[in-house]
């Protein structure tokens, strides 16, 4: 896979990899809650990195800002009921994360971050330089070598390593079927979005 795919859900496979944003209004700008003073503040920080604690578990999370925007660069790893380890090898630690449902996903972000809509996306690859008519189309991006640029430098099959330009760092988790079949480790990262459509729910 030498895109990151922006897709409709299969209805045979339920259960990707999230990676959450923080949000002020309708953007993804809010900064991590140690940072700021509600959930909605204005943002205060204008470093381009930083670590977010989520106090639920004691785990630290890396963020980077991408534009306007503000990412987590790690895959969450929240141990729900439904959550699936993508990965049996240890030495991989906990950064691959967990794949979960639609359902997980959009609950078990920490407090102050969310998942990103179809919008938050889009405002993404703007930034990365996906022109006008790729970015409201379905399918894989081709200019801008946008899945390119936000690809982990290692970790992918074959020659498809990326180039991280962006630090967003997307790790080839792969997903899992409702039956909890793991499948594609190592060979393409699929993300969840809060945003649904006639077709399903946009990935």
């Amino acid at each position: 896979v030498e895109e990151v795919q922006i897709t409709i859900l299969p209805d045979s496979v339920e259960i990707v990899e999230i990676i959450p944003v923080s949000v002020e209004d309708s953007l993804v700008i809010q900064e991590p809650a140690e940072m700021m003073d509600s959930a909605l503040a204005i943002v205060k920080d204008v470093r381009p990195s930083g670590v977010f604690l989520d106090k639920r578990d004691n785990s630290n999370y890396e963020w980077v800002r991408i534009g306007e925007q503000i990412w987590m660069t790690r895959n969450l790893k929240f141990k729900t009921t439904f959550s699936i380890d993508p990965v049996t090898d240890e030495s991989k630690g906990d950064a691959y994360g967990y794949l979960y449902d639609f359902p997980d996903a959009i609950q078990v972000c920490p407090d102050g971050w969310r998942l990103p809509s179809d919008k938050d996306w889009m405002i993404l690859e703007s930034e990365l330089g996906v022109d006008n008519v790729e970015l409201r189309s379905i399918g894989h991006r081709t200019t801008a070598y946008a899945g390119i640029s936000l690809k982990s430098k290692n970790g992918w099959v074959g020659d498809g390593n990326g180039m991280d330009n962006f630090g967003l760092n997307i790790l080839p988790a792969g997903m899992a079927t409702k039956k909890g079949d793991k499948r594609h480790l190592n060979q393409s990262s699929h993300l969840w979005s809060s945003s649904k459509s006639m077709f399903g729910i946009w990935i």
